[in-house]
């Protein structure tokens, strides 16, 4: 059909109808053909025990609340500080309307937190030291009070402070995602991959030591 084309983006399909007015100098009409289909690179997803059923981090549109799984949330995308890719989310298990993420573009510092289950959120007032652009992965400790943020090209570094100020978790290298263990608020946990070595904290990450447990490199 030579009146017809398509053509995909990232964000979908466009597509048009009347391509041969173009050969008589006319004006050709595109439509976003995308009813029904979404095309999207969910990035993170976690599930609180409460509020949203849902809560994703999504490549190029940031992410949602998800609310409802039956239809696309009514209020659209995160309000308030918007990234680019949201790259990792996590949750306090203890408070499960508290809720980090970390992403990549569009503001100043590149994590935000949310204390009513990602209905609304602020921008932490700072990023670690040598964060390179922020993403990388983030951690929550089971009570809220400790931040464990590694950016994609920095060191793991802690924060009980909201963000104003960062220190460096001793005894892990760049690159290590942690994550925080679910009972415990003093623990959290790192794998490295390289030396197949699993470390943990027992001291809010301030520091991190193996655990001696033998696991594949």
């Amino acid at each position: 059909d030579s009146n017809e084309a398509w053509f995909t983006t990232g964000y979908g399909l466009w597509c048009c109808t009347n391509l041969t007015a173009a050969d008589a100098g006319g004006r050709t009409d595109w439509i976003f053909a995308d009813q029904g289909l979404e095309e999207t690179v969910p990035l993170a997803l976690i599930s609180p025990p409460e509020g949203a059923h849902l809560v994703s981090g999504v490549g190029d549109i940031d992410g949602f609340r998800h609310d409802d799984l039956d239809v696309s949330p009514a209020q659209g995308s995160f309000s308030g500080p918007r990234f680019g890719n949201t790259e990792s989310l996590a949750f306090a298990a203890q408070k499960p309307s508290l809720i980090v993420r970390s992403g990549t573009g569009g503001t100043q510092t590149h994590a935000a937190i949310s204390e009513d289950g990602g209905k609304s959120w602020r921008l932490l007032p700072t990023e670690p030291a040598g964060s390179d652009g922020g993403a990388g992965t983030i951690a929550l400790s089971a009570n809220g009070k400790t931040i464990v943020w590694t950016p994609r090209r920095g060191m793991p570094s802690f924060t009980i402070d909201g963000g104003e100020h960062w220190t460096n978790c001793l005894g892990l290298s760049s690159g290590l995602s942690v994550v925080a263990d679910p009972v415990n608020s003093s623990r959290f946990y790192a794998f490295g991959a390289q030396a197949g070595s699993l470390l943990s904290s027992t001291n809010g990450a301030i520091s991190f030591s193996s655990t001696g447990a033998s696991l594949p490199t």
